[in-house]
């Protein structure tokens, strides 16, 4: 493996770390964020991030809200071992039509930690920036759910990259489009998730400020977006519902 195609973070790594430490590490990225300067030697970091596991909230721990993957694919969806009960996420969205034809929205902002989650046994926190999904692609599915198998709730027909976040918009071509309608006037199913394919080992690995493994995701590619009921991200939503 090159310089060049090397991860983010072992450009970051001081200079007392050994070659077969950083293949240790390349297994185990999520310990990097705890490594300073100062402390010749990974035992200092490894117990750092042992003690950020054992800080766990109770609510994370009885419900342990993990990231969904389907097929594969990792999503900024939860997922709880044990179910939720309600709604999900209930917010007020813009509703400026008796006819939901398009809908816009932010597919995951940008620069703001997830809720805390269970990703392979590791409790963290997850973030995307403009440099996490490259290439955009200049459409894909709107899904429910991640829900590939079911037909798709319609089909995004515009990204483009802003402060906040991913911003999408996407025509609705769903035939139940007014029971969709009314989902988003009593702002249930707002939310937004996307689906990638990507590596985390090649993401860029820091300390949260509340001192958990802080994970943001680079080179991943998108595949698609769909409504959610729980997201991890508060700010992945619809905004708006337009003709």
């Amino acid at each position: 493996m090159t310089s060049a195609e090397l991860p983010p973070w072992v450009h970051k790594l001081p200079d007392w770390i050994r070659d077969d430490e950083v293949s240790w590490l390349a297994a185990r990225p999520w310990i990097v964020g705890f490594i300073r300067a100062d402390d010749y030697s990974l035992n200092p970091a490894i117990e750092r991030f042992e003690r950020s596991q054992r800080r766990m909230p109770v609510t994370t721990r009885t419900r342990e809200p993990h990231l969904l993957t389907v097929r594969g694919l990792e999503t900024t969806s939860l997922r709880f071992t044990t179910a939720p009960s309600g709604a999900g996420v209930v917010r007020s969205v813009s509703v400026q039509t008796n006819n939901a034809g398009r809908i816009r929205g932010i597919a995951v902002p940008y620069t703001e930690p997830s809720t805390l989650v269970v990703v392979a046994g590791i409790v963290c926190r997850e973030q995307f920036d403009r440099h996490s999904l490259t290439p955009l692609p200049p459409s894909l599915p709107l899904n429910v759910a991640h829900d590939a198998e079911a037909p798709p709730l319609g089909k995004v027909t515009s990204l483009r990259h802003t402060q906040a976040g991913l911003a999408v918009e996407a025509q609705i071509d769903a035939p139940d489009r007014q029971q969709w309608l009314q989902r988003w006037i009593r702002g249930t199913w707002s939310s937004l998730s996307i689906a990638f394919s990507g590596a985390a080992i090649f993401d860029d690995w820091a300390v949260s400020n509340d001192g958990y493994p802080l994970r943001t995701v680079r080179g991943a590619r998108l595949v698609e977006v769909s409504v959610v009921r729980d997201p991890a991200y508060s700010s992945a939503r619809i905004t708006e519902v337009l003709p």
